[in-house]
């Protein structure tokens, strides 16, 4: 296996992508690629650009994103674009449109943790119909519930309607993205 960072220049020789329809597919190898091979670097270099080259990387894992196999580590295609469009690895990346295997460049973003979370699907087991929205069984209320810094609030309203509005409100303020809370 080959230890180092990842690079521009690095991923630039391996990869080939595509910022228009999000593919990347792998570029031929040259045999510096297979230093600790079994066999001869030139056979398997010859071999894994018969298999390989021109061929999409990766492919989606459970979670829904493309992963690569990569020098024994399986990596984010999503992550490695990034490196690739901009030389920096970025913190978290947010798919805008939420679609985890659409890598086109534009719908691609470098965000931070609490940014990345304000642009999330609504969760699964939702029963309200809209994220931070829930009946309160206890007092028969609906609560509009969010969270400032760190600390979750709720506010009890007598209607869906009001607790809907108060959390359209709420995010707005907070400037969470437009598609968070869309089901997917």
């Amino acid at each position: 296996m080959i230890d180092f960072t990842l690079t521009r220049e690095i991923l630039s020789e391996l990869i080939e992508y595509d910022p228009e329809t999000g593919t990347a597919t792998w570029k031929e190898r040259t045999a510096k690629w297979f230093p600790s091979s079994r066999r001869a670097p030139s056979s398997a270099c010859a071999a894994w650009n018969k298999m390989h080259a021109g061929k999409t990387c990766g492919s989606k894992c459970s979670q829904g994103y493309i992963r690569v196999n990569l020098f024994g580590r399986s990596l984010a295609l999503h992550r490695l674009i990034f490196i690739l469009m901009t030389g920096e690895a970025p913190d978290q990346t947010d798919h805008i449109n939420g679609k985890r295997d659409d890598n086109r460049w534009v719908n691609l973003r470098s965000v931070d943790w609490a940014t990345n979370n304000r642009n999330l699907a609504r969760y699964y087991k939702n029963t309200s119909g809209r994220t931070g929205v829930r009946l309160n069984k206890k007092s028969g209320k609906w609560d509009s519930v969010f969270s400032i810094n760190g600390h979750r609030r709720s506010i009890s309203f007598h209607t869906k309607e009001e607790a809907v509005a108060s959390r359209l409100t709420y995010e707005r303020i907070l400037g969470f993205h437009e598609n968070h809370g869309r089901s997917e």
